[in-house]
């Protein structure tokens, strides 16, 4: 979560540290763990509320937040991950 919460320039770059941090559960064989945190990801509840000053987040890193549960990619993990470990009425 620590690499989350640095400020990116780019969606693309959030949501390989996303995907990173789920891949990795899955090489852990953490399945449920891995399922749990991609929708977490795709639900726009990951990283702090308050940044590392204690101050609120800015605007774009909000807003770069909020742009990458919209990203394919994830998308495509989810629907991945719920079809193989999650509940039919999920997938």
């Amino acid at each position: 979560r620590t690499a989350a919460d640095q400020p990116f320039k780019h969606v693309d770059s959030l949501v390989t540290v996303y995907c990173a941090a789920v891949e990795l559960e899955l090489r852990q064989e953490r399945f449920p763990e891995a399922l749990s945190l991609v929708q977490q990801f795709v639900a726009g509840s990951p990283g702090p509320r308050v940044g590392v000053d204690g101050a609120a987040p800015s605007e774009p890193v909000a807003k770069l937040r909020r742009l990458a549960t919209k990203a394919p990619r994830l998308w495509m993990l989810y629907a991945d991950l719920e079809e193989s470990f999650g509940t039919l009425n999920g997938a």
